[in-house]
């Protein structure tokens, strides 16, 4: 066998000949039933490697069940059998209910190919909040404690690419007044990276003190060890 980098290597061939036979079987099995006017479903596949601008746009043209998010292969399969086959077919559907298809994932996935329909002619995308079951009420945005008028929303942005690296952006947004305000703390250098942090930690802390049950919400598990 020559290899990728033009080393030419041997091996047994006893323990390589019936995975060498299934695979030349495969080859010809394709090439029997190729037709070009036959072109292969992209939505079959989750990589399409160098060809993927264009299976994007097969699938956009077609409006192909995978474009509705969170969507299973499994699922696609089951919606094609009962003569669901596109994302406009899914969002109008007036269907109770799909063979082998769970009541609750066909009005979600239904739910969710309207919404994408929707916000192509719409300049914010649409949504529904959606209620926790009645079995399980401390479930989805139920898990969230309860709101305090001094909620923070924080988020860092950071610059890897210097020694150390620069926390450069701390920026938080709060409510005031029914509206959101964004609060801001920049920095250029370690000075002012240093100050910056001096001031948010006052600034949440000021907060904290007025209300114990106020909370800071961030995006992941960084800004807390960032902070620390």
């Amino acid at each position: 066998m020559v290899l990728g980098n033009g080393k030419s290597v041997e091996f047994e061939l006893r323990k390589f000949l019936y995975c060498y036979r299934y695979l030349k079987s495969r080859f010809l099995e394709f090439h029997a039933s190729f037709s070009v006017q036959v072109a292969p479903d992209p939505g079959k596949f989750s990589h399409h490697g160098r060809w993927s601008s264009y299976a994007k746009k097969c699938l956009e043209s077609a409006e192909h069940l995978s474009l509705v998010a969170n969507i299973s292969r499994q699922q696609i399969q089951k919606l094609e059998a009962a003569g669901i086959r596109t994302v406009v077919d899914l969002a109008r559907s007036k269907r109770k209910a799909i063979p082998r298809l769970s009541q609750p994932v066909f009005e979600r996935l239904r739910t969710q190919a309207r919404l994408q329909l929707t916000a192509r002619t719409t300049e914010q995308p649409p949504y529904e909040v959606c209620s926790p079951p009645a079995d399980e009420p401390r479930r989805g945005l139920a898990l969230l404690p309860p709101a305090s008028r001094l909620d923070v929303y924080f988020d860092i942005e950071g610059f890897p690419l210097i020694d150390d690296g620069l926390e450069y952006l701390l920026g938080a947004v709060c409510i005031e007044r029914g509206k959101p305000k964004f609060v801001d703390w920049w920095a250029h250098d370690p000075a002012q990276e240093r100050k910056a942090f001096q001031e948010f930690v006052e600034w949440a802390h000021a907060r904290w003190k007025s209300d114990p049950k106020m909370h800071i919400y961030h995006y992941a598990a960084y800004e807390v060890s960032a902070m620390r």
